[in-house]
């Protein structure tokens, strides 16, 4: 499967969370701890969408990276978006 998404042209790249997620999370403390229990579970792969098949500790690290990411950008909204994004995700 590698081999054929690498002759498809898809390549591996910095793993992040779709905009969508990213815009809808507003929660940081929930974010983290969903990480949290998912970092807990066993896995040694990841299939991202459109992308590499990611194994070992690389697979571990993409997932952690990817929220790590938008927990960031969370974390860091200013005010006003963080009273924006509120107020939209509860129509969502």
């Amino acid at each position: 499967m590698t081999w054929l998404m690498g002759k498809m042209g898809f390549q591996y790249r910095t793993p992040v969370m779709s905009p969508e997620h990213h815009a809808l999370c507003v929660d940081p403390e929930a974010l983290r701890a969903s990480l949290d229990a998912l970092m807990a579970w066993d896995f040694d792969s990841v299939v991202m969408s459109h992308g590499t098949i990611l194994t070992g500790e690389a697979a571990r690290s993409a997932v952690a990276q990817a929220f790590g990411a938008t927990l960031d950008a969370i974390e860091n909204r200013s005010l006003p978006g963080r009273l924006f994004w509120r107020a939209v995700t509860r129509f969502v």
